[in-house]
C-alpha cells in the first residue's frame, strides 16, 4: 500500500513539474511572439501614418488661399464653394489652379459640380494630378506635363488624359449638370487608380508623370463648383485652410433659408 502511494506521489510530482515547465515555456513563447506582433504593428503604423500629412481646403471665406497658383483669376469662393469659369465664346482652354510641385505619391479627393455649360463641347470639372509646369508657359493652355481626371458632362464620360491631349482612360457614365460627384484618385509610384463616388472606374500604369503638383480644373463652363478638397501623402504637410465648422454650418443654413 505504501509502495503504491509512493508511485502516486512520484507521478503527481512529475505531472506538476511538467505542468510548470510547459507553463514557463508557453509564457516565454507567447511573450516572444506577442512582442514581435507588437513591434510589427508599431512598425506598420509608423511607416504608413506617422509621416503622412493631409491638406484640406473647404473653401470657407471670401478669397482663395494664396498657396493656390495658376489661373487664379478664373476661380473664386462663393457661399462656401470654389467657383471655376472657362467661358470665352470661342477657343476655351482648360483653366486650373494647383498646389505645390514636388509631391510624388498621394491621394486626392474633391467634390465637383458642373452647374452651367458654355458651348457644351468640352464641358468639364476635373482634378489635376502630378502637374509640372514648363518654364515660360502660362498655365492657361495645355503647357507642361500632368494628368487630368475629368467629368466630361457634354459627352457623358469620365476621362483621364494628359495635358498634351493623349487619352489614357474613358468610361461612359450618365453624368448630369447641377449634380455633385466625388472624384478620388490614388497615385503610388507609376500606378494610378481613379474613383467616382467611391467606386473604382479604372486604373493605369504611367511612367511619364512621376511627380508634380495637384489641383482642380474647369473647361468650357460658365460655372463649375468644387468643395471638400483634400490631398494626403507622405510629403504633404498637415494644413487646414479656410475651414471653420461653425462657419460652414452657418453658410449651409443660410442657403437653406434662402430657398
Amino acid at each position: 500500500m505504501r509502495k503504491k502511494k509512493n508511485y502516486v506521489l512520484r507521478f503527481t510530482h512529475y505531472v506538476l513539474r511538467f505542468t510548470y515547465v510547459m507553463e514557463v515555456y508557453l509564457s516565454e513563447v507567447c511573450s516572444h511572439y506577442c512582442m514581435k506582433l507588437i513591434v510589427i504593428t508599431i512598425t506598420v503604423l509608423f511607416s504608413t501614418t506617422a509621416w503622412a500629412g493631409s491638406l484640406h481646403d473647404h473653401f470657407v471665406g471670401t478669397s482663395l488661399n494664396e498657396m493656390w497658383k495658376g489661373d487664379r483669376n478664373h476661380f473664386s469662393i462663393e457661399n462656401g464653394n470654389l467657383v471655376g469659369i472657362s467661358a470665352q465664346p470661342v477657343g476655351t482652354f482648360l483653366r486650373f489652379i494647383y498646389l505645390w510641385n514636388g509631391w510624388t505619391d498621394y491621394t486626392v479627393r474633391c467634390r465637383v459640380n458642373v452647374v452651367q455649360p458654355n458651348l457644351l463641347i468640352c464641358t468639364k470639372g476635373a482634378l489635376l494630378i502630378r502637374y509640372q509646369k514648363e518654364e515660360g508657359i502660362v498655365p492657361l493652355r495645355k503647357g507642361g506635363q500632368g494628368v487630368v481626371f475629368a467629368l466630361h458632362v457634354a459627352s457623358q464620360k469620365v476621362e483621364v488624359y494628359r495635358l498634351s491631349g493623349e487619352h489614357l482612360l474613358s468610361v461612359q457614365m450618365p453624368l448630369e449638370l447641377k449634380k455633385w460627384y466625388e472624384l478620388h484618385a490614388d497615385v503610388n509610384g507609376n500606378q494610378f487608380r481613379f474613383y467616382l463616388d467611391g467606386k473604382e472606374i479604372g486604373n493605369l500604369i504611367d511612367t511619364k508623370s512621376s511627380f508634380g503638383a495637384v489641383g482642380v480644373a474647369v473647361e468650357d463652363a460658365m460655372r463649375a463648383l468644387f468643395d471638400d478638397f483634400s490631398v494626403t501623402g507622405p510629403d504633404v504637410p498637415d494644413i487646414e485652410t479656410s475651414i471653420n465648422a461653425r462657419g460652414k454650418m452657418a453658410i449651409l443654413w443660410g442657403r437653406l433659408k434662402a430657398r
